[in-house]
């Protein structure tokens, strides 16, 4: 792969990385999209309404290191 192809492909697996869907959270966190939902809904996870319901990975890592360790009621 040339030079210039591989930084373009970086770039695209970059911005493909920033946003998360419902479903794509719901297997990163080994669990089902209601769950996913669910934290949304009480305020866990903040969520951007871009046609469905999008979470970005900066926001999937906060949850994860506020709640490392905790319960989520």
């Amino acid at each position: 792969m040339e030079k210039k192809e591989e930084e373009e492909h970086k770039e695209v697996v970059l911005v493909q990385d920033l946003l998360y869907s419902v479903p794509e959270v719901a297997k990163l966190l080994k669990t089902n999209k209601n769950t996913v939902y669910d934290l949304i809904r009480k305020g866990y996870l903040k969520a951007l309404k871009l046609g469905r319901l999008k979470i970005t990975h900066a926001e999937l890592i906060r949850f994860l290191e506020e709640f490392n360790g905790r319960e989520v009621k």
